[in-house]
């Protein structure tokens, strides 16, 4: 069983993907504590995730991942928290 901190470094709406992509690529954003070095786009890339862009401004990098991966990058204590990539919206009143 993953352990409740590693959980809350896990986006609610990316926990209901992975429970319907059990293996499979997911799209998503992983935002580190400080300023991703070489060492984080190595341990992503060994986790079989593809960097698909850099997000300087926050911190992060947009990764596809297998989702099997997901959990183990959480343990890291580098990672801050991942969160599902997809389109957004916003909603007017």
């Amino acid at each position: 069983m993953v352990d409740d901190f590693v959980q809350s470094k896990i986006d609610v709406r990316l926990r209901e993907e992975l429970l319907e992509k059990k293996s499979s690529p997911v799209a998503v954003i992983i935002q580190m504590k400080d300023v991703p070095g070489e060492e984080d786009r190595l341990e992503i890339e060994k986790m079989g995730g593809r960097i698909r862009k850099d997000l300087a401004i926050i911190n992060a990098f947009s990764v596809v991942i297998p989702s099997d991966g997901i959990h183990s990058l959480a343990f890291s204590p580098r990672v801050k928290k991942i969160y599902l990539d997809g389109k957004m919206g916003v909603v007017f009143n």
